[in-house]
């Protein structure tokens, strides 16, 4: 006879199934986790004896992990499991929490959005690599050019002088590569080994970290909806499923900001976590268009990126944020439109490479 907890891994590892590419199980590396297992725990172990009780833990949840599906993997737990947690918590604590318990499931698909699975009896987060490998490749790519920008006068930081200063650097063609493999990929998994200063590996944990709580608060906001209008599928009587969305998104900035808080992560607090992830998204969006021809269809559910991003300076106007909140969410858009200035520009001359560099037919010689 099964238990109630293998019949829900049975189903989860069928839902994960419907969630894998066709073509995408070379990017999900589950096998180098297993081969590597001894030599991380290892690693840790060593670094426990200098650095205390955090390496000691993940010594030993490296040893003790067990795949509780098919599909599972440990980094998905590591990551996710504490945000969830603590996103449940800050919903708790403003009496907006889902009734039934949230279960964390490993997502096989590439692609950097999760999929919520409401449920009558436990719902279901499916988040993974594709979601974490996107936000930490471009934090690096941000808080490297946040530091270059923190390094010009404060009257030289609009946007055409921060373009001018980046054209000096290696950013822009880092950022030319993420988007040009997501163009093809759809996925920044398998990208590769993107270096970065170590002195800035603070600031970027923090950045991925505040797009990371707002992707988790967002989904399990749509848990609360429906479980209030569980016959519409979360959407309130008179409503449609693109206000339900923003409604997500505005659980998602109302957590952000409380995680900021309790953390002292400035990202989460003022909304630039969220920012920055939209631009990002749009970013590697426009560049798949560029390069390929290839637009999303216009979305009757869900706002574009753009759209997102203003409902945020909405959101933060309502809220009645500080003057220095608005002003860093100002900074990080013109940071982003003068870094994708370089970057579109970049794809196109990529494009027009190939264009040119493509044998002619017969026909047109």
């Amino acid at each position: 006879m099964t238990s109630n907890k293998e019949e829900l891994n049975r189903f989860i590892d069928y839902l994960q199934s419907q969630l894998v590419r066709n073509g995408s199980e070379v990017f999900l590396e589950k096998r180098w986790f297993a081969d590597n297992r001894e030599r991380l725990a290892a690693e840790m172990g060593d670094l426990a004896r200098d650095e205390g009780d955090i390496f000691k833990r993940l010594e030993h949840d490296i040893l003790s992990h067990r795949d509780q599906t098919s599909h599972d993997f440990f980094y998905t737990h590591q990551i996710f499991s504490p945000l969830l947690e603590k996103t449940l918590n800050i919903c708790k604590q403003a009496g907006l929490s889902p009734v039934r318990p949230v279960v964390l499931a490993n997502s096989p698909n590439v692609e950097p959005s999760p999929a919520a699975w409401p449920s009558t009896h436990s719902h279901i987060l499916f988040i993974g690599p594709g979601t974490y490998s996107f936000c930490n490749y471009w934090a690096k790519v941000i808080s490297t050019t946040q530091y270059k920008i923190s390094q010009l006068q404060e009257e030289q930081r609009a946007a055409e002088q921060i373009e001018t200063m980046l054209t000096n650097e290696t950013i822009p063609v880092d950022a030319i590569k993420l988007v040009l493999h997501y163009a093809l990929v759809g996925s920044l998994l398998g990208y590769g080994k993107l270096k970065q200063n170590d002195l800035l590996m603070g600031l970027r944990v923090q950045l991925l970290t505040a797009m990371e709580v707002f992707i988790v608060a967002h989904e399990v906001t749509h848990f609360v909806l429906h479980e209030q209008f569980s016959e519409s599928g979360g959407i309130r009587p008179g409503s449609t499923a693109l206000e339900m969305e923003q409604t997500c998104d505005a659980m998602g900035l109302a957590v952000c900001a409380a995680y900021g808080s309790e953390e002292d992560n400035i990202y989460a607090f003022d909304f630039m976590g969220p920012i920055l992830f939209f631009y990002s998204l749009q970013l590697c969006q426009e560049g798949q268009n560029i390069l390929l021809g290839y637009s999303p269809p216009k979305s009757t559910t869900h706002p574009t990126c753009e759209e997102r991003i203003a409902f945020t300076f909405e959101f933060a106007k309502k809220s009645k944020v500080r003057e220095v909140t608005l002003r860093n969410m100002k900074d990080a858009v013109i940071m982003m439109e003068a870094l994708g200035h370089l970057v579109k520009a970049g794809v196109e001359i990529v494009r027009d490479r190939i264009s040119t560099d493509a044998p002619k037919s017969h026909n047109s010689q």
